[in-house]
C-alpha cells in the first residue's frame, strides 16, 4: 500500500510538473529580426553659399548647405532569431546569421543616393552641372547676351515669367524646384 501510494504521489507531481512544462511551451513564440546598423563618420560643415556673380550678374541663388567631406561609410545587416516563453518573459537570443548580399545591396542604394544629391559646393553629381549651366543660361537671357536658341530651350518665356512660375516654400518661402517634393533649406513638404 505504500508503495502504491508514492508511485501515485510521484505521478501526480510528474502530471503537475509536465502541465506548467506544456504551458510555458504553449506560450512560445519565435520571431525572427533583421538587425541593420549604418555607421557613417566624416567632418560635418555647415555653411552659406551664394551662385552667380554677386556684383553685375542678374540671375544669383544662395542656400544653406550641409556637406560631409571623407566619408566613411559602413553597413552590417543580420539576422536574429530569438524567442520567448510566455507574452511577459525575456527574449532569448538563439541564432545570429550575417547577411552580406542585404549588407552591399544597401551600401550601393545609400552611395548612389549620396553621390546624386545636389551641393554645389563640390558639383559633382549631375544636378549640380545641370542648375550651374541653367543658371548661367538665365543670366544671359536676362542680360539680353542670349542667342535665340537659348531663349527657346527656356520655352520662350521672358526671364521673370520663367522665374514667378518655380514654386516657393510655404513655411520659410525659399525658392523650390517643380518636382521638389521636400523644402531644400527648411525640410518642409512641398503642398
Amino acid at each position: 500500500m505504500a508503495s502504491a501510494a508514492a508511485f501515485a504521489i510521484s505521478q501526480f507531481a510528474v502530471g503537475v510538473f509536465c502541465l506548467n512544462a506544456a504551458n510555458q511551451l504553449w506560450g512560445r513564440f519565435d520571431f525572427v529580426s533583421e538587425l541593420v546598423w549604418v555607421d557613417i563618420g566624416g567632418s560635418y560643415e555647415s555653411a552659406q553659399m551664394h551662385v552667380g556673380n554677386q556684383v553685375t550678374s542678374q540671375v544669383q541663388s544662395s542656400k544653406n548647405v550641409i556637406n560631409i567631406e571623407s566619408m566613411t561609410m559602413r553597413v552590417w545587416v543580420s539576422e536574429i532569431d530569438t524567442v520567448i516563453f510566455g507574452k511577459d518573459a525575456e527574449r532569448q537570443l538563439v541564432g545570429m546569421r550575417g547577411l552580406p548580399a542585404m549588407a552591399d545591396e544597401l551600401a550601393k542604394t545609400l552611395k548612389g543616393f549620396g553621390e546624386t544629391r545636389a551641393s554645389i559646393v563640390a558639383p559633382s553629381s549631375q544636378q549640380d552641372l545641370e542648375r550651374a549651366r541653367n543658371m548661367a543660361l538665365i543670366g544671359k537671357v536676362v542680360a539680353g547676351q542670349a542667342a535665340p536658341e537659348a531663349v527657346e530651350l527656356l520655352g520662350a518665356k521672358p526671364a521673370a515669367a520663367a522665374m514667378a512660375t518655380l514654386p516657393t516654400c510655404k513655411q520659410c518661402g525659399a525658392g523650390m524646384e517643380a518636382d521638389s517634393r521636400f523644402c531644400g533649406d527648411c525640410g518642409a513638404a512641398a503642398l
